[in-house]
């Protein structure tokens, strides 16, 4: 049977559980973040001359003006020439853009933009809660999509919470009609929640606790920033694929387990499920 690169990833990245020490331990603490930002500032920012940068950032879409979310502060963003790469955005994608070096001092910040190439589907929930609300405020997103009321959003869509407690480790889920969840527990590694669609039992998303920490090996991954439970994430993509592999949060992973045409048909539902997720540590 052809295994696909997908699961050969998570495979691989399983493996390394068991050899953690070989492997780039995952970890969102603080002092990391502190420690790592001014490398990952540079590494999203390529200087093209003395005029341009290139970034990359979280894209918001209102009517057909556009912010681009950058290190946290919002720009918006004023297209010279060509404005087709911009109109398939939807707000949460992650762009890379060619702009100005020099921000217009407001706020949101302006900017001129000369080219956008997307780097990866998102959704509003890749976008800290706090600046969702101050969007909301300005105008940029709908009160309802600040992110304050998960179910809301999907209001026409049937859910029930999916649960995971073990003492110290809670966790739940609101899963969609159509959808089965199974609690896992293998206490040396990890344990948690598998979530399956009815009609194709294969196809599995896994809400894992790794009391140990969470590891990925492979080459050619992509790491961007998202926000999930209202703490920071990090969504991990292999090769071109704008499908995410894992979504990691401390010691905290989802793991997508499913074929690329299977998650695209029901992205709406793993969407809703993303934003619902709930987890947390009570010792």
């Amino acid at each position: 049977m052809k295994i696909s690169l997908r699961i050969f990833l998570i495979l691989l990245s399983l493996a390394c559980i068991f050899a953690i020490s070989s492997c780039d331990t995952v970890t969102l603490e603080h002092n990391e973040t502190e420690k790592n930002k001014d490398s990952e500032n540079t590494a999203n920012t390529e200087i093209t001359n003395s005029d341009r940068v290139t970034v990359e950032g979280i894209v918001v879409v209102n009517n057909g003006s556009y912010l681009i979310i950058e290190n946290g502060a919002p720009i918006e963003m004023h297209i010279r020439g060509d404005k087709s790469s911009f109109e398939e955005l939807t707000t949460g994608d992650v762009i890379k853009i060619e702009r100005d070096s020099q921000v217009m001092e407001s706020f949101p910040g302006q900017v001129f933009v000369y080219s956008c190439e997307k780097i990866s589907d998102g959704n509003v929930y890749d976008i800290p809660a706090e600046l969702l609300s101050t969007l909301s405020e300005l105008g940029w997103v709908k009160e309802r999509d600040s992110g304050e009321n998960d179910r809301e959003i999907h209001e026409t869509v049937k859910t029930e919470e999916c649960t995971f407690s073990d003492g110290n480790v809670k966790m739940s889920i609101r899963i969609p009609d159509g959808w089965c969840c199974e609690k896992f527990d293998d206490n040396e590694t990890r344990r948690g929640l598998v979530i399956y669609p009815k009609k194709s039992t294969e196809d599995k998303l896994e809400y894992m606790y790794y009391p140990n920490g969470f590891a990925t090996c492979g080459t050619d991954r992509r790491d961007v920033q998202s926000v999930i439970n209202g703490k920071e994430a990090v969504k991990m993509y292999y090769g071109d694929s704008q499908i995410w592999t894992f979504i990691v949060s401390g010691n905290f992973a989802i793991i997508n387990m499913m074929d690329d045409n299977t998650f695209l048909s029901l992205r709406d539902d793993i969407e809703l499920m993303e934003g619902s997720v709930k987890f947390e540590m009570t010792n």
